[in-house]
């Protein structure tokens, strides 16, 4: 091989590990000055639904969301329809508080759908709670159907 050859390659190799250095730190750079990013809830995913009945009672109905997660708090809501409240993720949510009740495809196109229904409250400082309940659009409508006939009880 001859010695330009050997050169020119060597100086590519070179400036291609000083240009992945650089990005390299360019990028730890930008991940320190970005804020953290919010959370829609906090996750409750570590309570079951028997602690969370130890701590709220026995409910009215239990409205199943996704039945891979039953028995998380993510994957059901609580009914206390005596009291007007909703237990969503661990979180009490007090039926007159919501104003809204829907749902939506969050999967992107080419994809499978991934529904997930959507909790609207009247507190500003909170986003929609969005509540994950598979790729059925048939069991999406009887869950949205379900929270909406224990909601109307109270309004």
């Amino acid at each position: 091989m001859e010695r330009s050859t050997i050169i020119f390659i060597l100086s590519m190799v070179v400036s291609s590990l000083i240009g992945y250095a650089v990005k390299l730190f360019l990028d730890k750079n930008d991940a320190k000055n970005e804020p953290e990013p919010k959370r829609s809830r906090p996750r409750s995913a570590q309570k079951s639904v028997d602690e969370l009945i130890a701590q709220f009672g026995e409910p009215d109905d239990i409205i199943l969301l996704d039945a891979t997660r039953g028995n998380e708090a993510e994957g059901i809501i609580l009914v206390y329809d005596s009291a007007g409240i909703f237990i969503i993720n661990g979180e009490k949510i007090r039926k007159t508080d919501i104003t809204d009740v829907t749902f939506n495809n969050n999967a992107v196109p080419y994809v499978p759908n991934d529904y997930q229904v959507v909790v609207t409250t009247n507190d500003n400082e909170k986003p929609p709670i969005c509540l994950h309940v598979g790729n059925d659009a048939n069991w999406t409508l009887q869950v949205v159907g379900q929270i909406k006939h224990h909601w109307e009880k109270t309004t």
